[in-house]
């Protein structure tokens, strides 16, 4: 593998623009003042990657996310993630299988479902996932009831890889009013959306949390979302891992949001018009029953 992880001399994934900084010396200017999050989602990034990065005004004056009590969830569960060896992981991983969680697919399913019902539609959300397998399902999932809108890169490693006998009625776009735009970590770097939802996907005995311990891959994740962030893992499963580089950067995740009271069981709802009544959806089953 030859990435500035593994020390090779070639460090395939190192940025053409980080090469000429350090090589070249080209003088540059970093961020200063961030125009996209909510202060309480961009102080996942701020405390942990961008000391001195700062929140322009106008960002504090979002609005609040329809139907939760909170504009940022982690929602922790420990159910375990499978192996998909037909789905091969876009950035290589040591045993070449992708990662899927069954469970996290219909959460996300649910809470799709969910943000309709508010109000929501297409050009609002986004869900994210580290793995392709995992984007897969999760399209495939959402294909029954919605259109799933796929990156052009996304669509065309679910092709390499033979996924897409799974989702030959999946578009490439951004233009439909009842779809679901769906892509993978790697691809949606760049972009931005109201709300974004992710699937970490890693839950195992293995204590394995593969390319989710490399801070720039988290970073992007992070620092998507614009109004509310969804986000469904195993936080426990983070914090042990193996990795020293990646117990470290989540211990720093963890405590940024157990403090700011951002850890739940479930998904934290409320309804619009009745604000006194709130309910915790443990579970995709509690869906039908707390949020008919």
């Amino acid at each position: 593998n030859l990435t500035v992880k593994f020390g090779r001399v070639l460090d395939l994934n190192r940025s053409l623009l980080e090469r000429l900084l350090m090589s070249w010396k080209f003088p540059y200017a970093g961020l200063g003042t961030q125009h996209r999050m909510h202060p309480s989602i961009s102080t996942l990034v701020r405390e942990i990657i961008y000391p001195h990065l700062k929140n322009h005004p106008d960002v504090s004056n979002y609005p609040q996310v329809r139907g939760l009590q909170d504009r940022l969830v982690f929602i922790d569960h420990r159910n375990l993630e499978t192996e998909d060896k037909k789905g091969m992981v876009q950035a290589a991983e040591s045993d070449g299988i992708s990662k899927t969680n069954p469970y996290e697919v219909e959460m996300i399913v649910k809470i799709v479902h969910y943000l309709f019902q508010q109000g929501y539609h297409s050009n609002d959300m986004v869900v994210l996932t580290p793995y392709l397998g995992q984007l897969a399902l999760i399209s495939k999932a959402l294909k029954k009831d919605f259109s799933v809108l796929l990156e052009e890169m996304d669509a065309q490693d679910i092709n390499a890889t033979g996924l897409s006998t799974d989702l030959e009625d999946a578009a490439t776009g951004t233009d439909s009013k009842k779809g679901v735009r769906v892509a993978t970590v790697d691809n949606y770097q760049g972009e931005e959306a109201n709300i974004v939802i992710v699937s970490l996907v890693r839950s195992n005995v293995q204590r394995s949390i593969g390319f989710l311990q490399e801070q720039e891959r988290v970073n992007v994740l992070l620092s998507r979302a614009r109004h509310g962030m969804i986000i469904v893992g195993n936080m426990q499963n983070m914090l042990r891992t193996a990795s020293t580089k990646g117990a470290k950067l989540w211990r720093e995740i963890y405590e940024i949001l157990k403090r700011d009271g951002h850890i739940y069981q479930g998904l934290p709802i409320v309804c619009q018009n009745h604000p006194e009544t709130r309910q915790m959806i443990i579970g995709p089953n509690e869906f039908s029953v707390k949020s008919p």
